[in-house]
């Protein structure tokens, strides 16, 4: 998907830690529209000032045409996309991109994935 193609679309992004800031900064830079989202509210006060839109809540982004995650663990990825206070509390009706820690996929998130 080409910088054009992504400035075409709303974008939520989940977790702003050491991996999910910089790629959320990018695509500020790129001059997408980004809403952000992260437990720690200090973490994703940076980007504000390159233009992005803090979340309260991962709920916050179920507008988002497209939504990526960079969260640790499975729990974590079920509750901000089918907890309560998740972006699609229903299943997952947007695309939906997983960041990873470098770590091989495991067998529980096969059944997370069925699940959502």
């Amino acid at each position: 998907m080409g910088d054009q193609n992504l400035k075409k679309h709303r974008l939520g992004w989940i977790g702003i830690g050491r991996m999910g800031f910089p790629m959320a900064d990018r695509l500020l830079k790129k001059g997408c529209d980004v809403a952000v989202y992260n437990r720690t509210r200090a973490k994703a006060e940076p980007l504000a000032a390159q233009g992005a839109r803090i979340a309260d809540s991962p709920a916050a982004l179920a507008d988002r045409d497209i939504v990526f995650t960079m969260v640790s663990g499975s729990q974590d990825l079920l509750d901000v996309v089918t907890g309560p206070s998740g972006f699609a509390p229903g299943g997952a009706g947007q695309r939906q991109r997983q960041g990873g820690q470098g770590r091989p996929p495991q067998p529980g998130g096969v059944r997370i994935a069925q699940r959502v």
